[in-house]
């Protein structure tokens, strides 16, 4: 359950007039579905229809952050048009990075046989828990609407980054190995998602202030 994606629920309106309520009952010369239309056919149909727009939406939002493929892999899944919700997909898919980082880095010290690499993948393993943290508390500031603050934290959640970078070039210059791939792919991604973060909460802040 913690790596869930939050849902948002359609809410159904209907109207009071009965001719304009499109759950009204079909009228006597209304054309209905012949056997040749499955029923589930219909219905993706219906469903696509009404998610198209926000996939577009999304499709649109997301050209115009530096990290497309990220962007889209994160919130191509959440047909919405709400920016805070978007924001808070964003936000939870570079803590699991995090997490992934932190995971990775943890099980690599375990094994590594150069005392150079060793200690600069603890310091990766100890920065990147540490900013796990940092985006677990944005994560629940941005469920109190409290967006200026949950930035303030995703943002320096990339200070792990760095300092993970700068130990390997501490620690490990001398023995000729550079980080991991399966660490530098973590943190590759969650230096995109921090980007594609970045641009949707800038939109997320603007929006609250109205």
């Amino acid at each position: 359950m913690d790596k869930a994606h939050p849902l948002s629920t359609p809410m159904v309106v209907r109207s009071l007039d009965p001719q304009k309520d499109q759950f009204r009952p079909r009228e006597f010369d209304e054309e209905i579905l012949g056997p040749e239309v499955p029923y589930l056919n219909a219905i993706g149909t219906l469903m696509y229809l009404a998610q198209s727009d926000a996939a577009s939406f999304i499709q649109n939002l997301c050209s115009q952050t530096l990290e497309l493929d990220a962007c889209k892999k994160c919130v191509s899944s959440k047909p919405t048009e709400y920016i805070p919700e978007l924001t808070y997909s964003v936000l939870f898919c570079t803590y699991s990075q995090a997490v992934y980082g932190h995971d990775h880095a943890d099980e690599l010290s375990r094994t590594a046989r150069s005392p150079g690499v060793k200690q600069a993948l603890v310091v990766c393993r100890d920065t990147l828990f540490a900013a796990s943290n940092n985006l677990s508390d944005a994560l629940s500031m941005m469920e109190g609407s409290k967006y200026k603050d949950a930035f303030m934290n995703m943002k320096n959640s990339r200070q792990s980054l760095i300092s993970c970078s700068l130990a390997f070039w501490r620690f490990a210059t001398w023995d000729g190995d550079a980080i991991p791939t399966m660490l530098l792919n973590d943190m590759v991604l969650m230096k995109r998602l921090i980007d594609v973060g970045h641009y949707f909460f800038r939109l997320a802040i603007k929006i609250n202030r109205r």
